[in-house]
Parts: structure tokens; C-alpha cells; sequence
């Protein structure tokens, strides 16, 4: 509670007093949650968007919902606990959860879910609340990336967003007006999975020559270990064991000077570039960022995404948008989530 105290002088002389008395505005935090396919990180979040403690566990999801939800709300408790010993003051609304996969927003229920195998119509918001008593939001977790992004990151300030978050998979984030787009049935978003190769390579969603299959951190790996077994091709890649390559090595021996690991890229950076395209000529944005880890290639990727995407968007749309990689890294996610309650 503020007190000011304001004087007037009448004409008369008179002096009059008025106390007005503000109440000060209550600091708010809420609890962000990122459910990946391995580690499921829980983080303290100020209205700010400011981190202030994280918690990580592993998903386990093989484990199935009840033990995921028993985690969870295991690392919420743990940050209870930090907030009562440390801030005191201030008021925790609630838990937001970032949820790979396809969501019923109504039921509160995770549809189905690529990154946790066997999980359908999962009642995920019920399951923590039965052992937390406190409320709970979700969002798809690419969703949650761009609110975060959108909020405090790389497209604060813009209107309209596109996020691409480039890892195992590709997933994606829209943002209309300010605000998150999630379709008819909450599926709007599922970027990664538009068509960019007729006939082309199986994607992890059943369907061929996605954008997935082609601009992901598993595609690149793909390729590159295709084209060692069956081209006479020189490259250092050779020096490890074929079969366990991944995108982050082929980024290292790129950054050593391996052309072939460098070309596995820069065509990674091609069809994203496809992508990006066709997202920039639907959706006219102010602003495409590329996040998620194979996003760290960005020396190789961006520059061939760009050359690509001029070529086949509309070049009055491409001059005026921004290509950016994501600003929040990791930590998109979880501020994203907490955002919900903001």
C-alpha cells in the first residue's frame, strides 16, 4: 500500500488534504514446464519472463502418464519450496505445460504424441492436478516456443510470427495478430509436415517428402549416412562409425572444413528454405525464426535457406520479412508456458 498525500491552495487560503492511497501491484510468477521425448525441464518464471530456478528430470515416458504427472509435480513442489524459503512475497498462478504432439485444448487431453510413444487421449492436465491442487494450462510445445519468442525473445515487437523449430523433427509456432494460432481443432501449427517433395522420404508421420524428412536434424544425419554407404565420396565422416552419426557431428566436421559435411548442410538449408518460402507467401509475416538445436548450424543453414526461399516467395513479402534464429534457445519453451498465465 502506497500512500500520496496532495495539497491545494484554494483562493481563499484554504488548504485542502487528499490522501490518496494506491495499492501496489503483487508480483506473479508462474511455472513453466517443457515436456520433451528425454528431459522435461520446469523452471520459476516472473512476470517478466525472467527465469529465476529450473528443475530438470528425464521423461521417461515408457514410464507412462501418472509416473510423468508424479514428476512433475515433484519438480513443482521442489520449486514451491525455493519460492517459500527465498521470495516469500508474490503469488504463483499456476503451471503451464509445453506438450509435444496433437491436443484436445477443451479436455485438457493429449491426443496423440510422435515423442511419447503410446500416448493417446492421455488426461494430462487432470493426472497433475489430482496431485498438485493448484491450476494448469498446456499448449503444444512449439506453440508455447513462439509465445516465449514472441513475448521476450527474437519477434517481441511484431505482429505476425512464424516460429521453425529445427531438431529431431521440425515443428512450428504462429502468431496472427498478437496472438497464437491454433486452427479449427488445435492443430494449426504442424509446419513440418507440408509436402515439399513429391514421392519422397518417409516421414516420422507416415507421409512422404515432408518438410520434416528433408530439414531436420535426423534428415540431415539420414542423408549423410545414405551417401557414405553408397558413394565414393571423401570425407572425415568416414573416421567414425556410419551408423552413429549425427547432425551435430556433421555440423563439427563441417566447422573443421569436411565440404562433404558442409554440402549435407547447406541442402539441410535448401529445403528449409522451401519452407520458408511457401510460409512467407500464406502467412506474410513480419518475422520467420528458426530455432530448436540443429538451428546451431545456422552459419551453413540460413544462408542457403534465404538464397532458396527468394527464389520461390514472392520478393515484395521477402524483402520487408525478418529471418531470425530464435533469441530464448532451450528456454523458449518453458517461458512460453508460464506466459499462459500471464
Amino acid at each position: 500500500m502506497v500512500s500520496v498525500i496532495i495539497i491545494s491552495v484554494l483562493e481563499k487560503g484554504y488548504l485542502l488534504f487528499y490522501d490518496i492511497r494506491i495499492m501496489a501491484k503483487k508480483k506473479q510468477y508462474a511455472i513453466g514446464v517443457d515436456i520433451g521425448g528425454t528431459n522435461m525441464p520446469c523452471s520459476l518464471v516472473d512476470d517478466k519472463g525472467k527465469i529465476l530456478r529450473t528443475i530438470e528430470k528425464k521423461t521417461l515416458p515408457e514410464q507412462g502418464a501418472d509416473s510423468l504427472a508424479l514428476r512433475i509435480s515433484e519438480s513443482v513442489k521442489e520449486l514451491l519450496t525455493y519460492f517459500k524459503g527465498r521470495l516469500k512475497k508474490g503469488t504463483i498462478l499456476g503451471v503451464g505445460l509445453g506438450v509435444p504432439g496433437i491436443l484436445d485444448h477443451k479436455r485438457g487431453e493429449i491426443v496423440t504424441c510422435p515423442n511419447l510413444p503410446g500416448w493417446k487421449n492421455v488426461p494430462i492436465i487432470k493426472l497433475i492436478k489430482q496431485k498438485l491442487k493448484m491450476p494448469v494450462l498446456m499448449d503444444n510445445d512449439a506453440n508455447c516456443a513462439v509465445i516465449g519468442e514472441h513475448w521476450i525473445g527474437a519477434a517481441k515487437g511484431t505482429k505476425n510470427a512464424i516460429l521453425l523449430t529445427l531438431g529431431s523433427g521440425v515443428g512450428g509456432g504462429i502468431i496472427i495478430d498478437n496472438k497464437i494460432y491454433r486452427g479449427s481443432h488445435g492443430v494449426a501449427g504442424e509446419l513440418g509436415h507440408i509436402t515439399i517433395v513429391a514421392e519422397g522420404a518417409l516421414c516420422g508421420c507416415g507421409n512422404h517428402g515432408c518438410l520434416e524428412a528433408y530439414a531436420s536434424a535426423n534428415a540431415a544425419a539420414r542423408t549423410a549416412k545414405e551417401r557414405l554407404r553408397k558413394e565414393e565420396v571423401i570425407s572425415t565422416l568416414r573416421e567414425k562409425d556410419i551408423n552413429k552419426i549425427t547432425a551435430h557431428d556433421i555440423f563439427l566436421h563441417a566447422e573443421a572444413g569436411d565440404i562433404f559435411s558442409k554440402n549435407i548442410l547447406f541442402e539441410s538449408g535448401k529445403y528449409l528454405g522451401m519452407g520458408i518460402a511457401t510460409f512467407a507467401n500464406i502467412f506474410d509475416p513480419d518475422i520467420i525464426i528458426i530455432g530448436g538445436g540443429f538451428s546451431d548450424a545456422e552459419k551453413y543453414l540460413l544462408p542457403a535457406a534465404i538464397d532458396e526461399a527468394y527464389k520461390r516467395a514472392f520478393k515484395h513479402v521477402m524483402d520487408k520479412m525478418k529471418i531470425k534464429k530464435a533469441k530464448l534457445g532451450n528456454n523458449a519453451g518453458m517461458i512460453g508456458a508460464a506466459r499462459l498465465f500471464f
